[in-house]
């Protein structure tokens, strides 16, 4: 009769090790909520926070494209996007026309939308493995 390996052992018991030498803290409570996923911090600048309402509450068209071209940026999640915008995005299934004609998404890609202005704009956006991707802030420049 063969005994198990202790190699799985050893290699967890190691992984807790380096975790607990590399100066692993605690976050403390406080800091939660200005954090968002994966560590990266929410953005509640003034400016921030008064483009976010300007949007919200007036639709405000500069207001969202400042918001698309200041805060928003590749490898973000839809929590993020929606966080930074205001607003949850609405999941778009009739996206296929993006996925086929243009050649920089996949169909398993997934798009929201978000909007509208005032003005009836509205901005898709797509991604891929819950990460925002082909997203190009300067265009709302």
């Amino acid at each position: 009769m063969r005994t198990p390996s202790t190699a799985p052992m050893l290699l967890s018991l190691s992984l807790v090790a380096v975790g607990l030498l590399s100066g692993c803290e605690t976050i403390e409570q406080s800091s939660i909520g200005r954090m968002m996923p994966f560590g990266r911090k929410t953005n509640n600048s003034p400016q921030v926070t008064e483009q976010r309402q300007k949007f919200q509450s007036d639709r405000d068209p500069d207001a969202f494209h400042w918001l698309l071209s200041h805060c928003v940026h590749n490898e973000m999640s839809v929590q993020q996007v929606e966080h930074e915008l205001g607003e949850a995005g609405e999941r778009r299934f009739d996206d296929r026309e993006y996925k086929t004609n243009g050649g920089f998404y996949q169909t398993t890609d997934v798009g929201y939308q978000w909007g509208p202005d005032r003005k009836g704009r509205t901005v898709v956006l797509f991604f891929r493995d819950g990460k925002l991707i082909h997203f190009d802030p300067s265009e709302f420049r």
